[in-house]
């Protein structure tokens, strides 16, 4: 039985698998910057009104008997006169109401399109917490996530590969 003289060598691996780390990784962080919308919250930080909003509705998620989440409801009138009506999504109890009775709370909307709005306390307050808490934080996690997983699909697939060519090289295929 011969034994190969150089290491396992796979040309098609070296060459197909950067270019699917790329669009993979582009795909990824395309849905990441789709989710956080990034320029949305500029928008409202650098053109936005705060005003308050009135709540017309709490919806507490739970999970397993836990209170998680709330969903609140809100409506509020620009300076036209339009009404509108959004919600938010807060962790239970976190939302911050304005006033004694806990019916207002405070939003920014963009007076060009009031149907862009967003609760005050859960936006960006300048441009660095923009770029490090909606942006680089959720854009390292990917490459972490990614890194991790192509690291062990590519070790699986080289075990696999090995491990055919050793039944080749021995005889049992």
């Amino acid at each position: 039985m011969k034994y190969p003289d150089k290491p396992l060598q796979l040309p098609f691996y070296k060459i197909y698998f950067p270019w699917l780390d790329v669009a993979i990784l582009s795909i990824l962080i395309y849905g990441q910057i789709w989710l956080t919308s990034p320029l949305k919250q500029y928008k409202l930080m650098n053109k936005g009104v705060t005003m308050a909003a009135t709540l017309t509705n709490k919806l507490d998620l739970s999970r397993n008997g836990r209170l998680i989440i709330q969903e609140v409801h809100y409506n509020f009138s620009t300076k036209k006169g339009q009404s509108f009506q959004s919600c938010f999504m807060s962790p239970y109890g976190m939302y911050h109401a304005i006033d004694r009775d806990k019916n207002k709370v405070a939003i920014v909307y963009l007076p060009s399109n009031p149907s862009l709005n967003h609760d005050k306390n859960s936006l960006a307050q300048n441009v660095n917490d923009l770029f490090f808490r909606i942006i680089l934080i959720p854009f390292i996690f990917v490459i972490i996530f990614y890194l991790i997983t192509a690291y062990a699909l590519r070790e699986d697939i080289k075990a696999r590969r090995l491990k055919r060519l050793n039944k080749k090289i021995l005889g049992f295929d």
